[in-house]
């Protein structure tokens, strides 16, 4: 069995920092972009992120990446 570490934070958590962080220490980020986020982000992990979240629309990408299920941690 593959296991993973995933990180879930809300909207504070969104910054390149953060992404790039995380992927250095493998851990993957499950972190809601705002609605207006760019694509030109330096960041490739952060960038990568903002656009399944843009492709998958926002009900798709909670239910995909069980983003509601951070609050009963």
């Amino acid at each position: 069995m593959v296991e993973y570490l995933r990180f879930m934070g809300d909207g504070a958590f969104d910054s390149s920092q953060v992404y790039e962080l995380l992927e250095r220490k493998g851990i993957e980020a499950v972190i809601k972009p705002p609605r207006n986020s760019r694509l030109d982000t330096p960041s490739e992990p952060r960038r990568r992120a903002v656009t399944m979240h843009k492709r998958l629309g926002d009900k798709r990408w909670t239910k995909m990446k069980g983003y509601g299920k951070r609050w009963s941690v």
